[in-house]
């Protein structure tokens, strides 16, 4: 029921109707933690969409919260290594741009971009995107 609830969510918000998709992801949230525990990766993916809501709201102290704490789950189940833990990375690291932090939008952009040519090549569209958004950078 809460990967029916977190995909309604998605689709809510594609529709721009942020608050009804806040509400799904939470109560997703909720079950996910509340079943598996706190630490599972579904818990880590509802964060990390939540926190790209939380970004698309305008919400960046809300949405780095959420970010890092989908990427210590991550980190913690899938290593540190992972295209998963790289497309966090790369959330955080935007959010980071976002708002003026320069270094450490660099170090995280620069982390998932490794991850993502490592593991799915250099030409990839999400190993372009991290590019992309070190180039900004500099």
């Amino acid at each position: 029921m809460a990967a029916d609830i977190a995909a309604l969510a998605a689709l809510v918000q594609e529709q721009g109707r942020l608050d009804e998709a806040e509400c799904l992801y939470r109560r997703a949230l909720a079950v996910f933690e509340s079943v598996y525990g706190a630490d599972h990766y579904e818990v880590a993916v509802t964060c990390n969409n939540l926190g790209a809501l939380e970004a698309a709201r305008e919400k960046p102290h809300d949405a780095e919260k959420l970010y890092r704490r989908a990427l210590q789950i991550k980190e913690s189940i899938l290593g540190g290594d992972h295209p998963d833990v790289a497309m966090t990375l790369h959330n955080l690291g935007v959010l980071c741009a976002g708002q003026d932090r320069a270094p450490e939008a660099k170090a995280l952009l620069g982390r998932a971009l490794v991850i993502f040519e490592s593991t799915l090549g250099s030409e990839h569209p999400k190993a372009r995107a991290s590019r992309d958004e070190l180039a900004r950078l500099t």
